[in-house]
């Protein structure tokens, strides 16, 4: 099992407020993941290089609020575990944001499309694809909570398998875990012996340190 934190639009003002914010995700929801990918606006140019998030494997791409920065790319393509992602920020509004993201690759060859920029989560599959924004962990505006994701990349479940399809694009508790909700749930099958799950996660209980 590899398991990836997904988090984008934390717009951190200071490196302090960063190193605080990922040391609470490291110590709750993020605890046993293997690596983590930002989806853009961290806000902060120094994070990128920090040992904030050390020992962890660390992707990120640029949003529309970071300064240029030669090591942090406007999109990139990642291979992990044996699945295609492609993660870039996003751009426009929030009924064109997923379009204008999957304009910018082939998604014949991607898995997942990750993408943030609208604050608000989404988890759904279209075409094979699974299409995941992680929400905002800082600032929620229209969203109705504070947010961060989780893939796991696995073995085929073969309960899973026999047609439990995840919910698709609704978004609703799922389960309590610890001090934070499961709002979402999609699986993605590749192939018979391979399985991506994908959940939103609601992180209220503690987003006044997030």
């Amino acid at each position: 099992m590899f398991k990836i934190g997904v988090i984008s639009d934390t717009h951190w003002g200071s490196l302090a407020q960063a190193n605080t914010a990922v040391n609470k995700l490291l110590h709750s929801v993020f605890a046993d993941v293997d690596a983590i990918i930002h989806a853009g606006d961290m806000l902060h140019p120094d994070v990128d290089m920090d040992l904030a998030f050390a020992p962890y494997e660390f992707y990120a791409v640029r949003g529309n609020m970071d300064e240029p920065c030669a090591q942090i790319p406007l999109k990139r393509m990642l291979k992990l575990c044996g699945v295609n992602i492609g993660v870039i920020h996003g751009w426009g509004s929030g009924s064109n944001i997923e379009t204008n993201a999957a304009s910018e690759f082939d998604l014949k060859n991607i898995d997942i499309l990750i993408y943030g920029h609208s604050h608000s989560p989404a988890c759904h599959v279209k075409n094979q694809t699974l299409f995941f924004n992680p929400g905002s962990a800082t600032e929620r505006r229209r969203a109705p909570y504070h947010s961060v994701g989780l893939i796991q990349i696995g073995a085929t479940d073969p309960l899973s398998a026999a047609g439990q399809e995840g919910n698709k694009s609704e978004l609703r508790p799922l389960k309590q875990k610890k001090t934070w909700e499961v709002q979402a749930r999609q699986v993605l099958h590749l192939g018979a012996q391979k399985q991506v799950v994908a959940e939103i996660i609601n992180i209220d209980a503690f987003s006044e340190i997030v």
